[in-house]
């Protein structure tokens, strides 16, 4: 898991059981000025926070343990502030143009770049006590 954050970039935690998918939606994060953070697990990722990593948005996939991964980001007082939103694959009209189950990692962008400039909506989780 990456630990370095490049000043400037939003740090993005990318929770996602599949590879490719997690993969794909970090890249593009990357190539779009945020810094994709990627974590196979809630647990994984929970790790990750707790020992100090940064997240100014959590994108985790919607078939996570997403109740106990909730609770336990409202435990912990530095992290109850980052938003969370649930990723899940193409659905409706959409998905006769993308392979099945693949997320709509376009519309995920324009998401976390408005959840980022929203100044009371988003915090970074910065290395506090």
């Amino acid at each position: 898991m990456r630990t370095l954050r490049p000043r400037g970039r939003n740090t993005i935690l990318v929770i996602h059981e599949d590879r490719s998918t997690r993969d794909r939606i970090v890249e593009t994060l990357d190539m779009e000025g945020f810094m994709g953070i990627p974590a196979e697990s809630a647990e994984d990722a929970m790790r990750y926070l707790q020992s100090g990593g940064e997240a100014r948005v959590i994108l985790l996939d919607e078939r996570t343990d997403w109740t106990a991964f909730r609770r336990a980001q409202q435990h912990d007082a530095r992290l109850t502030d980052i938003p969370v939103m649930a990723i899940s694959p193409l659905q409706g009209s959409s998905t006769m143009y993308a392979p099945r189950g693949r997320v709509d990692v376009a519309t995920l962008v324009i998401i976390v770049r408005h959840l980022c400039s929203s100044s009371g909506t988003a915090t970074a989780v910065r290395g506090r006590p």
